[in-house]
């Protein structure tokens, strides 16, 4: 909570009124957050993988042939729809090419 005095600077007009909690995180600390955050992301798709990769591998062939059917067209479909967003289709210039 800000004091008197703080309360008198800022009627002043000679400093702004901000908590502590308020003020901006050191530039250090971001970056320890981000690099700790995509390690995070890393070792959770890998896990994933890991995870997949065991599951697939302990089901009997019928099943693992269906599993990975439905995965990749899961896949294709993901991949057409950034394909698709990935091309200019403006009126004027449909670009289709990618696809």
């Amino acid at each position: 909570m800000a004091s008197k005095q703080d309360l008198e600077a800022f009627e002043a007009g000679t400093k702004d009124l901000k908590d502590d909690e308020e003020q901006a995180r050191p530039r250090a600390y971001r970056i320890v957050m981000s690099v700790l955050m995509l390690i995070l992301f890393n070792l959770t798709l890998i896990a994933v993988i890991v995870g997949f990769y065991l599951y697939i591998q302990s089901c009997s062939e019928k099943d693992s042939r269906s599993v990975m059917n439905g995965v990749y067209c899961v896949l294709a479909l993901a991949l057409f729809v950034g394909l698709y967003q990935m091309g200019d289709l403006s009126k004027d210039n449909p670009n289709f090419y990618y696809i």
